[in-house]
């Protein structure tokens, strides 16, 4: 037994260093299925492998130590729903790990891998007080350099499954090791690994004090990073990068007590979103852009009125057009629009006018071509529709008023829209 556990260590080290899907220059990210299959098997036969040795000899601390950290890397290169991972070595996998969290004395993985800060106290039982966090970044550095983390598809996934894992305060212990690759990805020229990069910084942000981001400029260079991005044309990637960059302002941005502010880069963000919503002919990608507004116009909050005249021709073109029989779009244009209201309030009369117009067209729309939409999307619909009537009224109740008193007192106006404009006019 005074062999296996050097032999179980270089075993698992050897495998974990060539990330299992070696590839050669110029052909990364492309895999033979010959070379899944082996990989599979191959990965397969390790994890049952070190699962066994462990179960025998789990209470071998000295095993445990030495093998832990490189062990946690096999199990999270074939954990997720990889192209080289099936589902038995993904059921290997964390059957494996569980065994792992359970021989390292940790209570959760969480422990296992970020341990316990300094004014905590860990059981006695534990055998990583500070956790393998570092130890794992450590290994995955040497991979995830500049020349060759193309030929470690294996890497970049542990890089972003272990950093998801972990939790505020300890991320921020690893930033320095954290960052470099996670920026590394962002850069690429592969959608799939700029979108594994954002991902990561994402986790960053949410997870890393905002000091410690301001910290060596941090915060500036995830911004850098993430600003080219804005003109990609994948919807994936834009549903990650705009809550990502949100997020990253709110760093390096500093909102004044009081007094006006100078144009910043929300407002630079957010010009570049509203020309690339303006001009977007893609449905996936208006979706997007669409989910992000509302947002945005609460964070801007007054100083939305800088981007009024442009903001208001992509709130009612996009009011105009349907997206599909779910309306996700215009469901979420219109949350927008009511958070313009709410933000802008004393600019919107001079734009009631046209906002009325559009308004009832969509509620004229709804009831004409209720077949067109699911029943669900009608009712919210029809729902957000009068709540934006409702807040351009109470902000110019002197024209909205009559306004709408006039259109329901017409002939041609059918029952239903009588029924939501009566609901508008009657609202406190």
């Amino acid at each position: 037994m005074t062999s296996l556990p050097s032999q179980l260590e270089e075993d698992l080290l050897k495998l974990v260093s060539v990330g299992l899907l070696e590839q050669t220059e110029g052909c990364e990210d492309v895999y033979s299925n010959d070379m899944l299959v082996q990989t599979q098997s191959r990965g397969l036969c390790a994890l049952e492998k070190a699962q066994a040795i462990y179960g025998r000899a789990w209470s071998d601390k000295g095993l445990v130590k030495n093998t832990c950290t490189a062990s946690v890397i096999l199990c999270a290169t074939y954990l997720g729903d990889y192209e080289w991972s099936d589902e038995p070595c993904q059921k290997a996998a964390a059957v494996f790990l569980k065994d792992l969290v359970t021989a390292a004395g940790s209570p959760t993985l969480v422990r296992l891998l970020c341990g316990y800060s300094e004014v905590e106290e860990s059981p006695d039982e534990v055998l990583f007080p500070r956790g393998i966090a570092r130890e794992v970044f450590q290994l995955l550095k040497t991979r995830m350099n500049k020349e060759n983390w193309k030929k470690e598809p294996a890497s970049r996934q542990v890089l972003s499954w272990v950093l998801t894992q972990m939790e505020h305060p300890f991320v921020g212990e690893h930033l320095n090791l954290i960052l470099p690759p996670a920026l590394l990805l962002v850069d690429d020229y592969l959608s799939a690994n700029k979108l594994l990069g954002v991902r990561c910084l994402q986790h960053l942000v949410n997870e890393v004090d905002a000091t410690e981001l301001r910290w060596y400029g941090r915060g500036e260079v995830i911004y850098q990073a993430l600003e080219p991005l804005l003109h990609q044309q994948d919807a994936a990637l834009m549903s990650e990068l705009l809550p990502c960059i949100i997020g990253i302002l709110a760093v390096i941005e500093h909102r004044k007590e009081s007094g006006p502010r100078e144009p910043n880069r929300y407002d630079k963000v957010f010009q570049v979103v509203l020309g690339n919503m303006e001009g977007e002919q893609k449905i996936a990608l208006r979706r997007e852009f669409a989910k992000f507004l509302s947002k945005f116009v609460a964070v801007l909050g007054i100083y939305v009125l800088c981007h009024m005249k442009r903001l208001m021709r992509v709130v009612v073109s996009y009011l105009e057009v349907s997206d599909g029989e779910e309306e996700t779009s215009r469901l979420c244009i219109l949350e927008a629009l009511k958070s313009l209201i709410t933000e802008a309030w004393p600019r919107i009369p001079a734009h009631s006018v046209g906002l009325t117009k559009v308004l009832l067209a969509l509620l004229s729309e709804i009831d004409s071509s209720a077949e067109s939409f699911t029943t669900p999307a009608q009712v919210n619909l029809m729902d957000k529709t009068e709540e934006c009537l409702v807040l351009l009224r109470k902000c110019s109740p002197d024209m909205m008023q009559p306004t709408l008193e006039g259109i329901m007192d017409m002939p041609s106006v059918n029952d239903r829209l009588k029924k939501s404009l009566s609901k508008v006019l009657k609202h406190d």
